[in-house]
């Protein structure tokens, strides 16, 4: 089962959005946890250099100021990410959140600006440890389990950018 087959839930209402786990069942129980604003910025919004003062340790998008000294681009595939894998290479955040297409190029885009958000804390449903578990679940398995009860979920990579889109709606 995936969500792509259901248009009612890829946005809502602006700025209200739902853990994974809430968002994936959305259609299976008329009752749920209570909504909650999230102001979440796109991949446009974070890579625009007016907003590099905005990205939050440990994450910096370039070497030059308004980095602190010492500081470097953080990479997309680093130990202070997180994320596994080698499909960016040593492409930077900043690189990742500039690339085109879909697929893993698309999911790739929206989690870096997902763990940007949640750093800054304009997601409150996306904690950076689940921002991180959706990437190397996709990552290492081609798909993603929002709902653990439940294995026949699965996100494919249209369905985590779906989900990922509707907490940055800014």
């Amino acid at each position: 089962m995936t969500i792509a087959n259901r248009p009612a839930i890829a946005g809502g209402l602006p700025g209200v959005c739902k853990t994974p786990s809430a968002f994936g069942s959305i259609n299976a129980s008329p009752h749920g946890q209570a909504d909650v604003t999230c102001s979440g910025r796109t991949p446009g919004y974070w890579k625009q250099s007016q907003w590099f003062s905005q990205w939050q340790a440990p994450c910096y998008p370039t070497d030059v100021l308004p980095v602190p000294p010492g500081h470097y681009a953080t990479k997309f595939h680093s130990s202070t990410t997180g994320f596994n894998g080698s499909i960016f290479g040593t492409k930077t955040m900043l690189q990742v959140l500039g690339t085109g297409g879909g697929g893993a190029f698309a999911v790739g885009r929206h989690i870096a600006a997902a763990l940007l958000n949640a750093l800054a804390g304009l997601t409150p449903v996306l904690s950076v440890g689940t921002v991180r578990n959706i990437w190397n679940s996709y990552i290492n398995n081609g798909y993603y389990i929002p709902i653990s009860s439940s294995p026949a979920i699965k996100w494919y990579a249209d369905d985590i950018v779906t989900y990922l889109k509707s907490t940055q709606p800014v």
